[in-house]
């Protein structure tokens, strides 16, 4: 590793206050890692990925760094983890992830066994429920019909 990267991320560690209760190092207001490079001059990254670099080694292709904790300024390495952008978007708060835990659709029908559909979605993998596809395909051709 690069001894300007080394000094940069050493001097980030430095500028952080550790919560006692959470274990988190957080950076304050600012996310961003000013990391001096002998190739790069002024480059930034985020702090977090940088730490993650200084202690664990470098981030495999295809993978993010996780705060396992959930806190976006935490650098604890300990409270990162590389994996898949997948797992990463599975493992937080948003629609997507809590539409990949819902185990009855809008109209209480079960997503799982043989009533669950998953096919190609636009970005990925989807599920959808059987039950609510035949309901809607019998209305379409009512409709179609009258």
């Amino acid at each position: 590793m690069e001894q300007g990267f080394k000094v940069a991320v050493r001097n980030l560690f430095a500028r952080v206050s550790t919560d006692s209760v959470t274990g988190c190092w957080t950076v304050g207001a600012k996310r961003y890692a000013e990391i001096a490079s002998e190739h790069i001059p002024n480059y930034r990254m985020y702090a977090h990925r940088a730490a993650y670099l200084y202690a664990k080694g470098p981030i495999p292709d295809g993978f993010v760094v996780d705060h396992l904790c959930k806190n976006t300024r935490c650098v604890n390495p300990a409270h990162l983890e590389a994996v898949t952008r997948r797992t990463n978007t599975l493992r937080g708060e948003g629609k997507t992830a809590v539409n990949a835990q819902r185990l009855f659709c809008v109209k209480g029908h079960p997503l799982f066994g043989e009533n669950l559909r998953t096919y190609e979605g636009i970005s990925g993998p989807a599920r959808g429920c059987k039950a609510c596809g035949r309901l809607s395909a019998l209305a379409s051709k009512r409709r179609r019909r009258r």
